[in-house]
């Protein structure tokens, strides 16, 4: 039927979420204690949404301070 799960996307922690039966999947990622970033993808298959999240540049991201 498909998962949720906790994991890692590189230092950062995330959560995945895949939905067999719609094929919609999720990933959510916590950058910096500050940040969330959630990608969502429909019927582009599993792992989609975390194959977009790695190619975000969440380190730059995680450098970023308030102006």
């Amino acid at each position: 039927k498909g998962y949720e799960k906790s994991t890692k996307l590189g230092d950062f922690p995330a959560f995945e979420k895949w939905e067999n039966a719609d094929g919609r999947n999720e990933m959510t990622v916590l950058v910096a204690d500050r940040f969330i970033v959630t990608v969502k993808t429909d019927k582009l298959g599993e792992g989609s949404a975390r194959k977009i999240a790695e190619g975000m540049d969440l380190k730059t991201l995680s450098t970023q301070t308030a102006s």
